[in-house]
């Protein structure tokens, strides 16, 4: 069983997200050298796709828009 995949076997998620199983081995035991597209795969077969999106809304983290400001000023 993959952690947090709401009873998702390895294998099966691994055919959802078109990924191989050893990249759901891998994201499940937290290596964090796993490819960007395959973990957003992942996370689209597991429908946490719009949750992840969420958190990484630039807008969100005030530092990052303060930095933007300042760029834009340049």
């Amino acid at each position: 069983m993959v952690p947090g995949a709401g009873g998702t076997q390895g294998s099966d998620l691994a055919i959802l997200a078109n990924v191989g199983i050893s990249t759901v081995a891998l994201l499940g035991g937290g290596y964090d050298g796993v490819a960007m597209a395959n973990f957003l795969k992942v996370l689209s077969a597991l429908k946490l796709l719009d949750q992840a999106h969420q958190l990484l809304q630039p807008e969100r983290d005030p530092e990052m828009v303060r930095f933007a400001l300042r760029a834009q000023r340049r």
